[in-house]
């Protein structure tokens, strides 16, 4: 038995096991832009659609149905939405919000393990505006990290909470 009977099986597997592998990245090159391609095209159609309802042009059940064909990305367009809007129009962007049921879900979210997951919840609490997550919001501002805490009192700025024996800054932001 010479080299070669021990080193062209290797290099056989090794040569097959590449191929698989190039063909794996690809796969997964392939799937990411089609995910990135599908995000762009709904946020192309959902924009536009968010920006009229928000003027007036466009009815609010003709919005939410826009936008319950991709909740995830339509929560970031609302929360992008959301940093540009007059006052006047929050009503509008609030019913857009709550017509996805994540409000438990974020409500439950103020609770995990992870840090990053009670930030966006109790960051995503307050954009909803809804004065039922008041209670969970002033639990959060005893949470361990701190910018959960300020998220927390972010959030209950929005909703209107101003009571100040609730929100002493040096808590908040120690």
């Amino acid at each position: 038995m010479g080299l070669f009977d021990i080193f062209f099986p290797l290099a056989v597997v090794f040569t097959v096991l590449s191929i698989l592998l190039i063909f794996v990245i690809l796969g997964l090159r392939l799937w990411g832009d089609l995910r990135i391609r599908r995000e762009a095209d709904f946020r192309k159609i959902a924009t536009p659609v968010v920006k009229n309802c928000l003027a007036g042009s466009v009815r609010l059940e003709e919005a939410v149905a826009v936008l319950k064909k991709n909740p995830p990305i339509a929560l970031q367009l609302l929360l992008e939405q959301s940093e540009a809007l007059e006052p006047g129009k929050i009503e509008c962007l609030q019913a857009m919000f709550r017509s996805f049921p994540y409000k438990e879900q974020m409500l439950a979210g103020l609770k995990s393990h992870s840090r990053d997951i009670r930030l966006q919840n109790a960051q995503l609490l307050g954009y909803l505006r809804d004065e039922s997550a008041i209670p969970d919001l002033l639990k959060a501002l005893n949470d361990e990290a701190p910018d959960v805490r300020l998220a927390a009192a972010q959030s209950l700025t929005k909703l209107g909470y101003s009571d100040a024996e609730h929100l002493p800054t040096a808590k908040v932001l120690s």
